[in-house]
């Protein structure tokens, strides 16, 4: 880029010394009482080739923030994909995060529910163990297990009877007891068996959490990213649009100074058929609000006149300047009592408010560079001058004494 930009500012200050080389031979032909009008013509012409890359610069530099601004937006636009993308992911985690969640709580439940139940289970066996141990006491106080009894008894079938009663009760009670702790480890095995499945569930909790945490960092430092790519894109953008303005408006003072070049032109040629000497005379140090000033009491007093009578107007206000019976500035001179009618019937007032004509800004700058026509102190228009016998030079109507 920067290749091409020295490219081209050489091949625009080549031509624009062509072209300097050509307007100042002309004009030294016609100027050779006065070089220092070659010089400012030189000058000119330099500026305006310097001119010509600074306004080129500054459509590079708006092309240049342009793009930065498609480029930011770009990136903005890859990074909201990855967004959309990691926002997806984060919803299907936390989906599963919440699955996950609801069945290690159904598992707590469960395994709840199974402790209650071993709990239950082991205090009917040790309640069953208890009641087996009274019933055999019970039937040792009744002499049911007592060994003379085989001895003492006449009766033998008395004897068998109650030893089977004996197993009987015994079996019963020791099967009971058996099935009360087959149950018991079954349920124990179960509980071990949940508890296994809810560390294997917490684990996968622990595992979504984490992916969820780290998504929700990616997506926070995606959502950063994106504002500031936004960010920077508005930015670029507010410069670009900063810099096509001001290349129209660098375009458009361009245009308005091609076009009062044209009228220059014309007015030069009046000027010679009027008959109209110019002279020049030192610069006189402006602000933009003094030359508005000037170039309205200029279209105030000789607005419909051609070149050489506004130009005569501004004379004569630099002329009252330059007169210590005056006031020494251009302010002080317009504004003077019973001096300038326009500055005092508030018809200047309205020129400044909207602005003086362009033509009019032309001439005052012109004046206050130092181009004049008259020396004289006032003016009067023509048919005044010709009633009231006042005699001077006739000016675009205008009759300067």
């Amino acid at each position: 880029m920067k290749r091409k930009n020295i490219i081209l500012f050489t091949t625009i200050f080549v031509i624009s010394l062509c072209f300097s080389a050509g307007l100042t031979s002309h004009i030294s032909e016609a100027n050779e009482s006065d070089p220092s009008i070659v010089v400012t013509k030189e000058y000119v012409s330099f500026s305006a080739a310097k001119g010509d890359q600074l306004l080129y610069d500054k459509k590079v530099e708006q092309q240049e923030e342009e793009q930065k601004a498609e480029e930011y937006r770009s990136e903005a636009a890859k990074l909201m994909v990855e967004l959309q993308k990691k926002n997806k992911e984060i919803a299907e985690v936390t989906d599963s995060l919440e699955q996950t969640t609801k069945d290690v709580n159904e598992l707590k439940d469960e395994i709840r529910a199974t402790e209650r139940e071993i709990e239950e289970l082991e205090r009917k066996v040790r309640e069953d163990r208890a009641e087996m141990g009274e019933i055999i006491r019970m039937m040792y106080e009744e002499g049911y297990t007592d060994p003379l009894l085989f001895i003492t008894s006449e009766d033998q079938y008395d004897i068998i009877n109650r030893n089977e009663y004996v197993k009987a009760v015994n079996s019963y009670q020791n099967d009971y007891i058996n099935n009360l702790n087959d149950m018991l480890q079954e349920t124990i095995t179960k509980n071990n068996e949940l508890l296994d499945l809810k560390d294997e569930q917490e684990l996968k909790q622990a595992l979504y959490e984490e992916d969820q945490t780290e998504l929700k960092k990616r997506i926070s430092e995606l959502e950063e990213m994106i504002e500031n790519a936004e960010r920077k894109a508005e930015s670029a953008e507010s410069l670009a649009e900063a810099l096509r303005l001001e290349v129209l408006e660098e375009e458009k003072r361009r245009e308005d100074e091609e076009k009062a070049k044209v009228i220059r032109a014309q007015n030069a040629q009046i000027r010679e058929s009027a008959g109209t000497d110019f002279f020049y005379t030192d610069p006189y140090e402006y602000t933009p609000e003094t030359l508005k000033l000037l170039a309205g009491i200029i279209e105030a007093e000789a607005g419909s006149e051609d070149y050489g009578g506004m130009i005569a107007v501004g004379s004569v206000v630099m002329n009252r300047v330059d007169d210590s019976r005056f006031p020494n500035t251009i302010p002080g001179v317009i504004y003077a009592p019973y001096q300038f009618e326009p500055a005092e019937t508030g018809s200047l007032a309205l020129i400044l408010a909207r602005g003086p004509k362009k033509s009019c800004y032309i001439a005052a700058e012109d004046v206050l560079n130092g181009t004049r026509n008259v020396k004289n102190l006032y003016f009067k228009a023509k048919w005044y001058a010709e009633e009231h016998g006042i005699s001077g030079v006739n000016i675009g109507g205008n009759v300067f004494h």
